[in-house]
């Protein structure tokens, strides 16, 4: 599946890899969390592998062997790994050919896409894959910009498979809070 904000401020791969996190507690497969992102560095900074995978997948026989493995089912791949070095990578035919390569290394796959108001990453991918879960930040996303991106990526027979609102709190009462 892919995740995408419809916001560029959502922070979405914190959401894909705790999505990652419990299916590799729940299932018996392996999970791989792919950072598609080659313009947002936040595969490091919320992974918090950053220096420990600067390399491209070239020289390696798979994503998985590519990633950094975080627990015995659960592998992050950085955008280098996913995209390449090469001239012809971003071609669809290799990303097809990379959408692939996912599909054997990892029984379950995440990725984190640009936001869909930003780029045709997410629509791209999400028609490769089973397809694409908004990302909506509570007190940011306009209902109408969010229905335009849904109608967007229906248009392109991309499924969407559902949203996630980001950022939303629940403010105790302070009646109830001084009982606690």
């Amino acid at each position: 599946m892919v995740v995408t904000a419809v916001d560029e401020d959502a922070d979405v791969a914190g959401i894909c890899l705790h999505v990652g996190e419990v299916l590799a507690q729940h299932v018996d497969g392996r999970v791989g969390v792919i950072e598609t992102t080659l313009e947002m560095p936040e595969f490091e900074d919320v992974f918090g592998v950053k220096g420990v995978i600067a390399a491209n997948r070239e020289g390696f026989n798979s994503l998985r062997s590519a990633a950094h493995q975080i627990s015995n089912r659960l592998w992050l791949v950085p955008p280098t790994s996913f995209w390449g070095t090469g001239a012809d990578d971003s071609s669809v035919t290799s990303l097809e050919t990379t959408v692939g390569q996912v599909r054997h290394d990892f029984d379950y796959a995440v990725l984190h896409a640009s936001p869909a108001t930003k780029s045709s990453e997410a629509a791209v991918l999400g028609h490769m894959c089973d397809g694409v879960i908004l990302v909506l930040e509570a007190h940011a996303t306009h209902r109408v910009v969010a229905q335009k991106v849904k109608e967007t990526l229906q248009a392109a027979n991309v499924r969407v498979l559902g949203a996630v609102l980001s950022g939303r709190t629940f403010p105790i009462p302070e009646s109830i809070y001084r009982k606690l």
